[in-house]
């Protein structure tokens, strides 16, 4: 929960001021110069502080719920996951020349809070219902301020990340360790070892010792 907080918090900070908004704004030209933090920066700026109050509280309030059905440590974890795609496809679908904004990262936790929600009940109609809606969100908002288009691709791109990042987190989850593998009833399934070289030897020569016969001279 505190991890979204600070985002948001910083977000707020380059957004009341200019220079910082100016030097923090995904701007495709200035990355291509060289200024790569910009990747990751640009979802920080926000157009106005209209802007910035659409993006902000809901980017928090999804990344705690995911971080309730998840971990914290999780939620953190698909923020990096999906920042740097986003970034990247909007400077290659070259629609934009500047960008800004937290919702193409907030777009990938609500992918991944639906997906997980259809992966947990797949019988359920509800998840079903609200991937609809959110499909029909993606391809009909508008843009929040006068002359201003949305960037449809950061959006499609942060929701194809969240969706990514759950189906490789759970697939690894289930990946079973050696040292998980439990017989039913003993614990933990004890190792299988060779027996020493020495004592298969002395099995091997018991029943040749046996048939054995000294006769005497």
């Amino acid at each position: 929960m505190i991890a979204p907080l600070l985002i948001a918090a910083l977000a707020a900070l380059v957004t009341a001021s200019a220079e910082l908004s100016s030097s923090a704004a995904l701007d495709s030209s200035r990355v291509l110069g060289g200024e790569l933090w910009r990747l990751f920066s640009g979802h920080l700026a926000h157009l106005s502080w209209r802007h910035f109050l659409m993006d902000a509280p809901i980017f928090v309030a999804l990344y705690a719920s995911f971080s309730r059905r998840s971990t914290p440590s999780c939620a953190r974890r698909l923020m990096l996951f999906a920042s740097l795609p986003v970034s990247l496809t909007v400077m290659t679908a070259g629609m934009h020349q500047v960008y800004g904004g937290l919702s193409g990262l907030s777009c990938a936790a609500v992918s991944a809070l639906l997906l997980g929600m259809i992966l947990d009940r797949p019988s359920s109609p509800l998840p079903y219902l609200l991937a609809g809606a959110f499909c029909h969100y993606l391809f009909s908002l508008e843009g929040v301020a006068s002359g201003i288009a949305v960037a449809h691709e950061a959006h499609l791109a942060g929701t194809f990340c969240g969706g990514l990042f759950v189906l490789v987190t759970r697939r690894r989850a289930e990946v079973p360790l050696l040292r998980d593998i439990q017989v039913e009833g003993t614990g933990p399934a004890p190792l299988l070892l060779e027996p020493p070289l020495s004592e298969n030897l002395a099995l091997l020569a018991r029943p040749v010792a046996g048939n054995l016969h000294v006769h005497p001279q």
